[in-house]
């Protein structure tokens, strides 16, 4: 075997310029593939931390009818029994965050847009999203505030700013009739461009009273010490809520369509990578047949002389 290895050794670089080009091109390659699948995964992850710690977080709770039918009757009750109870369902738990949402018509006095309107504790929301650290202008409110913060992108649509007055018009819980005035306290640069465009937050207390929601939130959003632990920490919630009419949904259970998307995405990326590999093969192959063509006359020899 020593022998085979120092002879296979010598036969690459009989042509030394025809080698390094062959090895150049498979490294090319392998690099390239490993740069695109990097540059994919690490997009698709900061995409999913963007989206989860924004919008559904890595776990929510919600009534077993919210998924069917997102109203706010089907907000369920929310007390500090209920947030102790999910603290303690699993020590890998990190965060706990209430969220009230739901679409009013935001508008001003020249124009009104759809508003995506979300009760949250800033305190808490900025533990799990740094939130407060996207702040463009003015401030974060106060906890029974009636003072909103809104979307740079929203504002920008709407023509507002700091210190404007905002009107909110939208149904609240079982048909209740929910508006109010409330003060522009500060904006917020959102990283998701359409929830930027859209985007209202305003106390949850606040929140509560507008949409006569009191004590109710429409989810509870958990998230884990770390990413991996998702599933493991959704089912010691599932054990501890069991029969009370609440599920607990994993982030790709909340977002198949961002799920789907990078599959396909992924998909991509390998059929790129594939079509790099076939070609490079080819080129392999092209210089092991010249290798072996360039010394039929050496085999021939070879096996004339007895070699097999």
């Amino acid at each position: 075997m020593k022998t085979y290895i120092l002879l296979a050794w010598r036969n690459i670089w009989r042509n030394r310029r025809r080698t390094l080009i062959t090895i150049s091109a498979i490294l090319f390659a392998v690099v390239i593939s490993v740069f695109i699948q990097s540059l994919n995964r690490g997009s698709h992850e900061t995409m999913i931390d963007h989206m989860a710690r924004y919008n559904t977080g890595y776990m929510q709770m919600q009534d077993e009818r919210y998924a069917d039918e997102p109203s706010l009757d089907n907000a369920f009750y929310y007390d500090a029994e209920l947030l102790e109870r999910a603290m303690a369902a699993d020590a890998r738990i990190e965060i706990v965050l209430p969220r009230l949402e739901t679409f009013m018509l935001a508008a001003n006095g020249d124009a009104a847009r759809g508003a995506l309107v979300l009760g949250i504790e800033a305190e808490k929301e900025h533990r799990l999203n740094n939130l407060m650290d996207r702040k463009t202008g003015g401030r974060f409110f106060g906890k029974t505030e009636e003072a909103v913060v809104i979307g740079e992108g929203l504002a920008a649509r709407m023509g507002l700013g700091v210190g404007e007055t905002l009107a909110l018009i939208g149904q609240g819980r079982f048909a209740m009739s929910a508006s109010g005035l409330f003060t522009i306290v500060g904006t917020v640069e959102h990283p998701v461009r359409e929830m930027n465009d859209r985007i209202v937050y305003m106390p949850i207390e606040t929140a509560q009273y507008l949409l006569s929601a009191e004590n109710h939130v429409t989810a509870l959003l958990f998230a884990p010490e770390r990413v991996r632990q998702t599933d493991a920490v959704a089912q010691s919630l599932r054990s501890v809520f069991a029969g009370e009419g609440l599920r607990v949904l994993t982030w790709p259970e909340l977002m198949p369509e961002l799920l789907d998307f990078i599959r396909f995405d992924m998909a991509g990326a390998y059929l790129m990578s594939s079509i790099l590999y076939v070609v490079i093969g080819f080129g392999f192959f092209g210089t092991v047949l010249t290798m072996t063509l360039e010394r039929m006359r050496e085999f021939g020899v070879l096996i004339a002389i007895g070699m097999k």
